[in-house]
Order: structure tokens, then sequence, then C-alpha cells
């Protein structure tokens, strides 16, 4: 088969029934050897906050370096989303491998199983064959009866946030609700809930007691030290302080107290789970569609909320980030949904609605959702489908409204794509690029037809930035190759620095006593983290909660050192400055207050700009470089393979990270591109900047 003929083969199940349980799905996979029972699995059930609960977690245990597989449903842009493999979907290649595998299996059964139990079977074998360690399995819908529900006691049974939904098939009061998911707590596990809705937690507490699993309630006062704006969550829960969650949406918080739980009960049951792996895990999770951050300005979030508890938490959203702003919204809904309480929900917050219909058979008419909204009181328009109320809506926006696309997850793939159909078209009049393992790969040769891009890029007046961590001498490569008329970025990876690369001119010739000292003192004084290196080893570091985690991540030998005096620091290649972003802007400040004036940017004239210090970034650099060409942040883009990028990727209009690189960035990224070696930012630029391709 092919891909397409795959993925028809696989919707051609669709309706089949479930009217047996799980016994079609367990006949299937007996007869394919009952793989699920070579699997360890966390099992996630829930109203809501299921997906991002599963993507948090399998993040962390991905982190932590377990081989982590993470099954959910439904997808967003492609099918193979509901596969995923540390983080990665299955490729189109193994897919049609496991499904013409298993195909003449089913082909052979006279009680032939539904899509989503063929999906599930698929992907036990799929998980069985690449070794996985722990799969992250989502229900699908309810619990006691869903698919996945074949697995034995698994190592962490979860139920999420509980609401009302599905109630056509689940029941129609919290307590039946209740009844189905409690259906996947299993005898000798550990059961851990969400919590705060007593009527469900009445029955898993039963549940719990008359099977024989402990029940863990999350503790949601054990969150402190909370902020939330456009860039996510910080918080602290119990040991764990500042951890950062770039995931946007005020219910997100309480999620992130479910998953912090949940890695506590886990290494209770044996998982190694670092801190670290919780910190990076929890810094580095994505889940599109869930209140996910589209464009700046304006602001447009998409979410994937379809029943009224996501209404609920959206609405939160909007008040908690924007409490003097109405929204302008776009929805789309399934008919069967209770789109009266949904709409209510955010119509004192909104100033007009544009409707739209999903693509799906199930889907309400755009017409008779605007009547609907009219005749509780709002202003609604109909626009078709979402693409057309994707490009009504920006068309009519001004870079200071607020947008928000909600109402099904049917409709967030054909969103996302309508955006990225809109970017193909954008006035792109800057590229900034990392330099290392982005524009080349370790040879420093840059791709003949990268460097025909560029070049022509460079001729139509578009500004190209090289942004660098390596210092002067590996820049110099890149000049050689490049020519005149290109910007250059130095900032030796996001540090302040000596470099003492043989052969290299030195911007800096030796490194002070009081230069340290210096940024001891600042660091004590704002609460940040100073690390000084001779060669791997750490030699002074000051007070910070992430330097065991950190040292430990990147496997650096860590011992403390008060006495400065006893080093000689005319060798130290670095001293490497943290700061909490809530304390950047502060830290800034001191920094150009405090350091000695040799520790600051060297210039900032467009040209050739030396940093030596990381009170200016990659981003900072170019975002001051686009302003002094009177270039429109909206005109830029960024790409990048790690976290000294992501401020970069960050500011600019477009962010891209390379493929080698999306676990680090893609949370902060509009697209992955591949790398260096498959000719990525070529394709990027051919794609999106030059205006003579055919």
């Amino acid at each position: 088969m092919t891909y397409d003929e795959t993925i028809a083969y696989i919707h051609s199940a669709y309706w089949k029934g479930t009217k047996d349980g799980l016994l079609r799905t367990q006949e299937l996979l007996d007869l394919l050897g009952n793989p699920q029972k070579e699997l360890k699995f966390v099992h996630v059930a829930g109203t809501n906050g299921k997906g991002s609960t599963c993507a948090m977690l399998a993040s962390i245990l991905q982190t932590a370096g377990y081989r982590t597989g993470r099954y959910t449903s439904p997808f967003v842009d492609r099918f193979n989303e509901r596969i995923a493999l540390n983080g990665t979907p299955i490729s189109d290649e193994d897919l049609v491998d496991v499904f013409e595998r298993i195909r003449p299996v089913v082909d052979a059964m006279p009680n032939q199983p539904s899509e989503f139990e063929l999906i599930t079977c698929a992907a036990m074998l799929y998980y069985t064959e690449q070794k996985c360690d722990v799969v992250v399995l989502e229900v699908g819908m309810g619990g006691e009866f869903d698919s996945t529900n074949v697995i034995d006691t698994p190592l962490l049974t979860i139920i999420t946030a509980m609401g009302f939904d599905h109630m056509k098939y689940l029941g129609n009061t919290m307590t039946e609700i209740a009844f189905a998911k409690a259906g996947i707590i299993k005898p000798g596990g550990t059961t851990l809930i969400y919590g705060e809705n007593p009527e469900a937690d009445a029955v898993f507490r039963e549940t719990c007691e008359r099977v024989g699993s402990r029940l863990v309630i999350t503790d949601h006062s054990r969150i402190t030290d909370h902020s939330h704006t456009l860039k996510g969550h910080d918080l602290s829960f119990g040991p764990y302080e500042h951890i950062h969650l770039p995931l946007i949406g005020s219910h997100q918080v309480k999620n992130a107290a479910v998953v912090l739980t949940a890695v506590e009960e886990l290494k209770k049951r044996g998982l190694i789970i670092p801190d670290y792996a919780v910190y990076e895990g929890m810094a580095k999770v994505t889940w599109p569609a869930r209140m996910e951050l589209l464009s700046e300005k304006p602001v447009f979030l998409l979410d994937g909320g379809h029943n009224p508890h996501g209404f609920t938490a959206a609405a939160a959203t909007l008040r908690e980030l924007f409490p003097d702003r109405k929204v302008t919204v776009m929805m789309g809904v399934m008919a069967d949904k209770d789109h009266g309480d949904m709409i209510r929900q955010l119509l004192p917050l909104t100033k007009r609605f544009i409707t739209v219909r999903p693509d799906s058979p199930r889907a309400m008419t755009a017409e008779d959702l605007a009547e609907e909204i009219r005749s509780l009181g709002g202003e609604a328009e109909p626009a078709g489908f979402a693409k057309d109320g994707v490009n009504t809506m920006l068309e009519q926006a001004n870079d200071d409204d607020v947008l928000l696309a909600i109402g099904s997850l049917y409709m967030a793939g054909d969103v996302r794509k309508a955006m990225r159909k809109r970017e193909e078209n954008m006035d792109i009049r800057l590229v900034a690029l990392d330099i290392d393992d982005t524009l080349v790969d370790h040879s420093s040769i840059i791709h003949p037809r990268t460097l025909s891009a560029l070049r022509r890029a460079q001729e139509q007046g578009v500004e190209i930035v090289l942004a660098t961590g390596r210092g002067y001498l590996g820049t110099e490569a890149i000049r050689k190759q490049l020519g005149e008329g290109f910007h250059y970025i130095i900032c030796f990876g996001g540090a302040l620095v000596a470099d003492y690369n043989t052969g290299a001119p030195r911007i800096h010739r030796f490194l002070r006593e009081e230069d340290v000292a210096a940024c001891i003192r600042i660091a004590n004084e704002v609460g940040i983290h100073v690390q000084i290196y001779q060669g791997n080893d750490v030699i002074v570091q000051a007070t910070n909660p992430f330097v065991e985690q950190y040292c430990a991540y990147q496997k650096l030998p860590c011992r403390v050192d008060a006495d400065l005096l006893n080093h000689d620091l005319s060798g130290v290649p670095k001293v490497l400055i943290y700061a909490p972003p809530a304390e950047e802007d502060k830290y800034k400040k001191l920094i150009a207050e405090r350091l000695p004036t040799h520790l600051h940017a060297l210039g900032s004239k467009p040209g050739f700009i030396e940093i030596g210090d990381v009170s200016v970034t990659k981003g900072s650099a170019v975002q001051a470089l686009s302003e002094a060409l009177g270039i429109e942040r909206s005109q830029t883009c960024a790409m990048g393979d790690n976290t000294l990028d992501q401020d970069m990727i960050e500011w600019a209009g477009v962010g891209c990270c390379v493929e080698s690189g999306k676990n680090a960035v893609k949370a902060v990224a509009d697209r992955v591109i591949p790398g260096p070696q498959d000719e990525g930012v070529a394709w990027f630029i051919e794609k999106y900047v030059l205006k003579d391709q055919d």
C-alpha cells in the first residue's frame, strides 16, 4: 500500500461500531501475539487536559532517557501525530509497514475492528517493535470500553479534569460519566486524579477501594510563585522551583500539577527521573491547537476546546491575559455539542463572532451557528470554512487586536494551514540564521543550493544576518564563502567570554578577577546563576536552584569554590550567566550599569557586530539590527537549532528550528525545517523569501 492507500484503509473502518466492548480489540491483539504485554504504560483518561498531560509527561520521560511512546487523538495536521515516539510522529514508511502486516489479519476476522480499535492495535505493535520503555497512552473516549483498556495494570493511571462531554455514550450525569472513566482503574496499581470535582471524585475513591488501587489526589495548593503570560507559565511546585511551561492557558498550571505529581509517583515505581529532566522536559513541551499562539500582532490564539468545560477554561485564560480587552472569536462546532452553553461562556468577552463550518460531516453550518449566537445577543458573521474565517478575521484586525479560533480540533489543522498559506505570501526583508548546525554542519561548508539562495535573497534587498557562538575564527570561514554585504553577530554561546581558541583573534585578551567578581555580585543580587568554566570543569558557581540539574544534564563535574583568588583566571575560557525569564530585564539593566565596558557589546552598527556578553543575546542583537534598518518584526524570520537560538527564534515574525533541534526550541518555533545536510535553509528561503520563484 502507499501512504494514501493506508490512510484510506484506516478510515474505511469508521463507524463499524463498538458494541462488542473490548472483544474485537483483544481478538486482534491475540492474533498479533499480544504485543501490549511487552510494554509499560501510563494510562490517561478524563474529559479535558488529557492531551496536554500526555505531552508534558512524555516530554519529561523522554528527557530522562526513556524511549517514550505517546498515543493520542485526534491529530491536528497529519494522522501520523497520533502514534509518536520520542516526540516524533511515526514515519510514513513505518505506518505503511505496520498496517500492511495487520491488514491480512484483520481481513480474516469475521467481526472486524472499528477505526480506533484498529489504530490502537497498530500502535501497540509499533511500540513493541520499537522497544519502547514507556508508553503514555491516552484514552479515546470514556474508559471502561475504550480499546486502550485492554492493557494490564499500568505503571500509573491518571484521570484528568472532569466535565460533561460525549453524554450520548457516557451518560447524562457526572456520576455516570465518572463511572465510565473509572473503568480504567485496575487492581494493584496507583490511580492519580485531578480532583476538584466532588461527585466524580467520590466515584473514583469508591472504585479504587473496591478494586484495590491506591488513590492519589493532586494537591493544587502546592503551586506557588505562579505567573502566566503569552510565553506560558512560570511556577513552583513542591521541590521544583521556577519551572517554565511554554503552554498558554489558565488551566495548564493545574495540568502541570497533575504531571509533577505523576512524576513523584513514577519515581516510587522505580523510574529514574532526575530533576533536570523535569525542568528540561516541561520547558520544551509543545502541544499544538491548545491555546497555541499563532501570531503576536495581532494576538491570534488557536484552541481545540470543544465542550462547555473547554470553553470555560478558554474564557478564564482570556480574562487572565486580556482583562480589559474584547476578543474577536472565530468559532466552529460539531452539531451534537452543547454549543449554547459554549457560546454563553465567551459572549461577555467577545466583540464579535466569525462562524465557520469545520470539515466534518457532524459539523454545524456557519449560518446556523451565527443565527444561534445572534439569538443569544451576540454579533456574528458567517464566513464559510476555516480558511475563509482566518482570512476574514485577519484582514479586519488591527495589530493590537486579540483573536481566538475555537470550537473543534477538527478545524485546528485547517486554521494552521491557512496561517502557513498567508505566511507564504509575507514580505520577509530580514533573515537571521544561526551558523552552527543550521546554516552549516560540522564541515563549515555552505551547501551550494543554500549559498545560491542566500545570494539571490541579498540581491533582492533582503538583509541576511549570520549569528554564531563559535567566535571570530568560525565566522571568518563563513565570510570567505559568502563575501561582502552580510551582517554577522558573535555571541559565544550566549555567555560572557574570553576567547582563548588557539590562533583565533581575541576580542578579550583576558578575563580579570574583578570582572568575575562583578558577575557574581550581580548574580547574588538578582538571584541568577553564574558558572565559571576551566575546560569542562565548573570551578566557581553562585547560588541558584538549577546548578545541580544543569551540571548533571551537561555531564559536567560540579564543585563549589568561593575563593576566586585560588585560581588563575587568566586561562578561564568562559563565564556563563543564566537568568530566569522573569528577571531578564532587571538583570540586563544591572549588567549594563555595573560590568566593565569591555564585557559589553563592542558595536551595534549594521555590518559586523561583535558581542562579548549575554546582555546582548542573538535575539536582542537581531532586534537592534532590524530596528536600525527600519524593518518591522513581522518582516523578519529566524532559524536555529538549540536553546541559545531560542530568543532569536521567538522574537522573529516567523521562527524556524531545524529538525535536529526540534526538542530544544520547537516550543517557540512556527515550523520545523530539515537541517543543513537536507538543504532546509535553502528550501525555506526559496519558498518564503525569494520573489522570482515559479
